[in-house]
């Protein structure tokens, strides 16, 4: 009878349970999901080994931590039916950071908070967005909401967006409308303020045209060509907005989104869509809603084709390898500096791999976005390969001695790309022969530097040559000096330069590594002395705030700045500095680069160690020095060395 009684109640058990029947299981704990970790509690089933959530889906994270970069709250709540978002959801993100002290209010801890928080909350059937969804960012002060950032709200039937939106972001208010089947449609108009306006003209998913107001001036923009041809229905999201933009070259409609706050707005709307369902939707058998949709032209790649832009990318990335090599060789830039053949073929290199390439790059660049199918090849092709320009004379532009040069290259370029759009195979051809011509070039290059001897066992100390002379344009460009000082540091460029045109010169292996160690020396030294001159300016405030009091005057009742010690800070500047910036610009040498750096700084640290010594009668000599000689022997210091020997 107890045997009975137990198998009628395990029966009734099993019957009230459907987990036990359909084998569901519940989690709780931490838990990775997309990009998300935190902790998270969930039902699920098991199907041939994957995780299947089916019920309530709940998972949070929150780290409130200064140094943390990124989200470091997020929340998202729904449910699931066999794998399915379903029923309602609610999604947030947070950056927040603590602004106070931790408080107990009410026998809780609570801390206060700034940061930014990203909310979205709507209703899915069978994984489709459904009803009226809102995404709002707002400011978070003090644990509290403070400013919206963005608020849109679109409403949805089965996942296909209905009737209108409506996105704001500050004062820019979007409104636009679709038709039923979820295509953009009608005027969608931008306000930015009361002044200005853009109006987004669609007809069944086509933009015709945007037309820009400011008060009572306006402007129309042709974004798309006219097409009569097939057509596709892609989604209006970044893609799309790139898209835009492309044509908007094409048509030279001197316009560009980038200014534009509708396609802010909308880029922006994009991605907080794009975030949720990176989440919601990122198991491979299921479909991603598309929020907005648009209708442009299509011409799809034939296999021919795709196989032709692969071919290009090889090509142009075989190109870029040699393009580095070349300009990162410390032996080829350093022998351009003397020798013009090899300052020319590596200005050609650099030519041929950018300028000349350019269009089968940007080509590269729109199949790379997903875009090339939907951009009419008639005016993509006379846009980057114009009928009327002959690109086979290349005007190659470079650099001896300090002299601008420039020749013209007479590009092999297998013809002139083909008129007939999407002619791939001319553009393979034409990236093969700049391929073999730019390999062809870098062979001569290396056989004339090789020419001087073995480049590899002076490559790192050529890389050191190289770094000291870039270092040294650095200061120049950076320098805020003029008259004598920006003379004297373009005297050390100068000078650099001649070193480095002298190391390049030597062919003899044994004289090579002579000449290079007495080049590296003498660079070193002309950097920093670079850095003393383009220093002078802030040098004399820091010594004008060390010789500066405030001092009580008692006929005005009044503290007022007293500089001290003025004769010694006049004879530094009006004669000492200008003294050894006129041997820069005369006397210096690789002999005397050290003498003059021990110049600039031994008398900048004098003037340092004589600020509490008591310079009464060193002050009354100055009086009546008035040269340089006379300054340096007053104040103890012997430069005695700065004339060229």
């Amino acid at each position: 009878m107890i045997y009975r009684s137990l198998l009628v109640l395990f029966g009734f058990a099993f019957w009230m349970n459907p987990w036990l029947v359909s084998g569901q299981s519940e989690y709780s704990g931490d838990y990775t999901w997309g990009d998300l970790q935190g902790n998270a509690t969930f039902t699920y089933r098991l199907v041939s080994g994957d995780t299947v959530f089916n019920g309530p889906f709940q998972m949070e994270h929150s780290e409130i931590d200064s140094s943390y970069q990124g989200d470091n709250y997020f929340l998202v709540e729904g449910n699931y039916t066999e794998g399915v978002p379903t029923s309602g959801w609610t999604l947030q993100f947070g950056q927040f950071q603590p602004t106070g002290s931790i408080r107990l209010e009410d026998s809780q801890f609570r801390m206060q908070l700034d940061g930014v928080l990203h909310s979205a909350k709507g209703e899915l059937v069978e994984g489709k967005y459904q009803g009226k969804w809102i995404h709002e960012v707002n400011e978070i002060q003090n644990s509290l909401p403070g400013a919206q950032l963005f608020r849109s709200e679109v409403l949805f039937e089965r996942g296909v967006s209905q009737l209108a939106l409506q996105i704001e972001s500050g004062q820019d208010i979007l409104l636009g409308r679709f038709l039923r089947n979820g295509l953009a449609h009608d005027v969608w108009t931008l306000y930015a303020s009361e002044q200005q306006s853009e109006h987004w003209h669609f007809r069944e998913g086509r933009l015709e045209k945007i037309v820009l107001t400011e008060g009572e001036a306006s402007r129309e923009v042709t974004v798309l060509p006219a097409f009569n041809g097939p057509t596709s229905i892609i989604n209006l999201d970044p893609r799309y907005l790139s898209l835009l933009d492309v044509f908007l070259q094409l048509s030279d409609q001197d316009y560009s989104l980038h200014g534009s706050a509708t396609a802010k707005l909308l880029h922006e709307n994009s991605s907080y869509y794009g975030r949720i369902e990176n989440l919601l939707f990122s198991e491979p058998m299921m479909e991603t809603p598309v929020p907005f949709q648009v209708k442009v032209p299509y011409q799809p790649l034939n296999t021919v084709q795709i196989s032709d832009l692969e071919k290009i990318r090889t090509n142009l990335s075989l190109i870029d390898s040699l393009h580095e090599e070349i300009n990162t060789s410390s032996s080829i830039n350093i022998a351009k500096v003397a020798d013009e053949d090899i300052s020319y073929w590596q200005a050609l290199i650099i030519a041929l791999s950018t300028e000349y390439l350019a269009p089968e790059r940007l080509l590269l660049e729109y199949y790379d976005r997903e875009i090339l199918d939907f951009i009419p090849s008639e005016s993509l092709w006379e846009y980057l390969w114009p009928a009327s320009v002959n690109r086979d004379d290349l005007e190659v532009q470079y650099e001896i001695l300090g002299t601008r040069a420039s020749h013209i290259y007479q590009v092999k370029s297998s013809g002139q790309i083909s008129d007939n759009p999407g002619a791939t195979r001319d553009i393979v051809r034409t990236s093969t022969s700049v391929l073999h011509q730019i390999d062809s070039i870098r062979r001569l290059l290396y056989a004339k530097v090789e020419s001087g001897g073995d480049i590899g066992r002076f490559a790192e100390m050529e890389e050191q040559l190289i770094e000291q002379v870039q270092m040294i344009n650095g200061i120049l460009d950076s320098a805020q000096v003029d008259g004598q000082a920006a003379d004297a540091l373009e005297n050390i460029r100068t000078l650099a330069i001649e070193e480095l045109t002298k190391y390049s010169a030597v062919t003899d292996i044994d004289a090579k590594e002579m000449q290079g160690t007495q080049a590296l020396n003498c660079l070193t030294q002309c950097r920093e002395l670079a850095e003393q001159i383009s220093l002078i300016p802030v040098r004399w405030e820091l010594i004008q705030v060390e010789y500066t009091d405030r001092v009580w005057n008692n006929f005005t009742s009044t503290v007022m700045s007293e500089e001290v010690k003025k004769r010694i800070t006049g004879s530094y500047r009006d004669i000492l500095i200008p003294y050894f910036l006129e041997k820069v610009n005369s006397d210096l040498s690789c002999t005397n680069a050290g003498h003059l750096l021990d110049a600039f700084r031994k008398s900048h640290d004098k003037m340092y160690d004589l600020r509490f010594v008591d310079t009464t009668k060193m002050e009354r000599r100055l009086r009546k020095a008035s040269d340089a000689k006379t300054v340096l022997s007053i104040l103890g210091l012997d430069f005695s060395n700065l004339v060229k020997s």
